[in-house]
């Protein structure tokens, strides 16, 4: 929305996913691996309409900011006995988990451009989130169910966006953007067997029988509050047209993962464990690197535009500090930081385009990453 444009034009985009993550499911003879994951196509991804005024750029628009669906479901793990900060954790056992998720966040925004000199233009938007939200997360002793917590949500929340675009030199643009953080409250019902909290009463509730074991609580609790956070993202990138048919790319984007936990961040599984608390539960905020190319090849009436590019992905995963030499703390140590992904993957994008004429320009693009691919294709209509 940051260029000046001359007429109205109407894009549309289309994006198709492939999502991936190996488990661990078992490791009683050896580690076993299983990975999840699901196909899917968003259609549309993204629309919009943007209409020239003066010196100015208006525009509406829709977007699919995420979709992700996941189940899985993991057999009772050993952890085994490792050396940490604070002391020796004991070799334990992690019980086994299911879980179901469908989540979405689509953006409903209007917005606008204003070219403020010949080298400069600022825009942004004002944007109502919508974040669809189905989650059911299981734990198992054997067939029988331990603990549950199911998540139904469907929010609304206002964000924004802004960026500028500045022409320091006639063959190199550099621009910049900002998205706020959105979070989306929620409610969490709870229930399930977890040790006695000092000075509890058993609960005359339970969600079935094997939660009635001796030394243990039948805990139906209302329901938490708990938040979906989509973090804040903030880039700059520049291009620079290396001839009149050759153009370099290049964005550094800063993702403020640590915004996701929040005060209302609920531990289930060991919430009568004084050692755990939410603040030994983090997110590392990240920086992502992006380039690339593209070439321009004039075909008649028609211009044929080939790109190639490269990206970095690093882990966001949730990590977790020890606390002590307990069993809470060797499971959580296990499942966030031992069998968790780390380090960062490479990516590569690959794309053309075409454009016909003065009025319609179609768009077609792949990005390929370890266990995360994506196929994207758009389209441009100028209308008058």
């Amino acid at each position: 929305g940051l260029s000046n444009l001359r007429h109205v034009e109407v894009s549309v985009e289309f994006l198709g996913t492939e999502s991936r993550q190996s488990y661990l499911v078992n490791n009683e003879h050896g580690d076993v691996f299983r990975s999840f994951g699901r196909t899917s196509w968003v259609l549309p991804s993204f629309a919009s309409v943007a209409i020239p005024v003066g010196n100015s750029t208006l525009a509406a628009f829709v977007n699919s900011q995420q979709r992700f669906t996941r189940s899985f479901r993991l057999d009772p793990r050993t952890v085994p006995a490792v050396s940490s900060p604070a002391g020796e954790l004991p070799a334990s056992a992690q019980t086994g988990e299911a879980g179901d998720l469908d989540v979405s966040v689509m953006n409903y925004g209007v917005g606008g451009a204003w070219t403020a000199t010949p080298w400069l233009s600022i825009g942004g938007s004002l944007v109502l989130s919508h974040l669809g939200l189905e989650s059911e997360g299981r734990n198992l002793e054997g067939s029988a169910l331990r603990s549950r917590t199911r998540t139904s949500a469907s929010v609304v929340r206002p964000s924004i966006f802004a960026g500028a675009l500045t022409h320091p030199l006639p063959r190199l643009a550099v621009g910049f953007g900002y998205y706020r953080r959105t979070t989306f409250p929620m409610q969490t019902e709870v229930a399930g067997t977890f040790g006695n909290a000092p000075g509890s009463e058993t609960p005359d509730r339970c969600v079935n029988e094997s939660f009635t074991r001796p030394g243990r609580v039948c805990d139906v609790l209302p329901p938490l509050r708990t938040d979906y956070v989509v973090p804040t993202r903030i880039a700059v990138g520049g291009s620079f047209r290396l001839s009149p048919r050759l153009t370099a790319v290049a964005e550094l984007a800063h993702v403020r993962y640590s915004e996701m936990v929040t005060p209302n961040f609920q531990i289930i599984d060991f919430r009568y464990a004084s050692t755990l608390t939410a603040d030994r539960y983090s997110f590392d905020d990240v920086n992502e690197y992006h380039g690339g190319l593209e070439y321009r090849r004039p075909w008649g009436n028609h211009v044929l535009a080939l790109r190639a590019g490269a990206f970095s992905d690093p882990s966001h995963s949730l990590q977790f500090r020890v606390s002590g030499p307990s069993s809470a703390n060797a499971v959580e140590n296990f499942v966030f930081n031992v069998n968790a992904s780390r380090g960062t993957r490479l990516g590569t994008t690959w794309g053309a385009g075409l454009t016909f004429g003065n009025h319609l320009q179609a768009d077609a693009a792949v990005s390929l990453l370890p266990g995360a691919n994506r196929f994207v294709l758009s389209f441009v209509r100028r209308l008058f």
